[in-house]
């Protein structure tokens, strides 16, 4: 943005035209001169209708999720190599997936970058979570030391707890549903995301939830 001037009046329309280009500006602080502009994570994440091949190049397939494939990707100009989920656009779960993806930001959640379509599918661009499903972490290790343990339930229910206080139930929680984000050695320096939001559901405060999935 802009600097504000140290004009007052100057500063106040500033702030008046900011306020005014998005509903989702929270302004916070007494004084025109200490004011914190900040936008939803959901307002900054558009879909795009354009082929995704003209960001990213194709590398390899990582595997099949609940309701859709999944490859390894490159950024054609950053480099970087990320995930992209391939969903259908006829499946209601994938549009619960994305719109909840678009909405939460936790470091325990996997985080989205970018979203494409045409007229048959969904192209959801995330994190390259490259250090494989809890479940294969767990049954490699054998067993474990109550103190590492409690530090991946720690992330977990760090990760859930986020997801619940913003009235999100995943519904599909499982260890091949959180992957590790890889760090040498020693489980404490392991990061545990939780991915699969195609049976997540928003839910009202106070509604109970009776369907089987």
């Amino acid at each position: 943005f802009k600097e504000a001037a140290k004009d007052p009046e100057q500063e106040r329309k500033e702030v008046e035209y900011f306020r005014r280009q998005s509903k989702d500006i929270v302004l916070q602080g007494s004084k025109l001169n200490n004011v914190q502009i900040h936008f939803s994570k959901e307002n900054l994440i558009k879909i795009k209708k354009e082929p995704v091949s003209r960001h990213y190049a194709v590398q390899t397939d990582i595997g099949q999720g609940s309701y859709g494939k999944v490859k390894r990707v490159r950024h054609n100009k950053l480099g970087e190599e990320r995930a992209m989920k391939i969903v259908s656009k006829q499946s209601e779960s994938s549009q619960n997936e994305i719109e909840i993806l678009r909405r939460v930001s936790h470091p325990n959640i996997v985080n989205i970058y970018e979203i494409f379509e045409d007229s048959k599918k969904y192209y959801i661009i995330t994190e390259m979570l490259d250090g494989g499903e809890l479940f294969e972490f767990i049954t490699n290790q054998g067993t474990f030391m109550e103190n590492d343990a409690s530090l991946l339930m720690k992330q977990i229910l760090k990760g859930v707890n986020y997801l619940h206080s913003n009235h999100i139930v995943h519904r599909d929680l499982k260890p091949e549903n959180i992957m590790l984000v890889r760090k040498p050695n020693s489980v404490k320096k392991y990061t545990l995301k939780i991915i699969d939001f195609g049976t997540a559901i928003t839910i009202n405060p106070g509604q109970k939830i009776n369907k089987f999935i």
